[in-house]
Parts: C-alpha cells; structure tokens; sequence
C-alpha cells in the first residue's frame, strides 16, 4: 500500500505557500512560504526530500493552485 508524502502548492508570482500531508490530510508540518525563484525551488525539493525521508514516505504527490490574473 502506497504511503505519500502529499504536498500542496499555491502559487503565486513572487511567494509559494506550501502544506506538507499524509494520505489522509493530516498535516505533518505547518503550511509555509517560500520564494518562487530557483533558490526558492531548490530549497522546496530538499525539503520534500528530507520529510520524506525522516516520516519514511515511499513516494511524493504534487498538487498545485495557480494564481493567475485574468
């Protein structure tokens, strides 16, 4: 049985708010922002990488919002 490390991802043009889950929507951490650079994508992906690991999660989800003016 798959044991995801779920994270939610709203974006937007300068920051990101991002949530890290279980399966069942329990949060692991508590929601917060990075900036939406490359620094800012490059310190996401370790720190998806290493809760991962330290909950022992066997894979990741993605899931993101967009904020897009009209």
């Amino acid at each position: 049985m798959s044991d995801p490390l779920v994270v939610g991802i709203d974006v937007h043009l300068k920051n990101n708010t991002v949530a890290f889950m279980d399966a069942t929507g329990q949060r692991i951490s508590s929601p917060f922002v990075i900036r939406n650079n490359r620094p800012g994508a490059t310190s996401l992906a370790h720190t998806i990488r290493d809760t991962a690991i330290e909950y022992e999660f066997d894979s990741v989800h993605v899931a993101a919002t967009l904020e897009c003016p009209v």
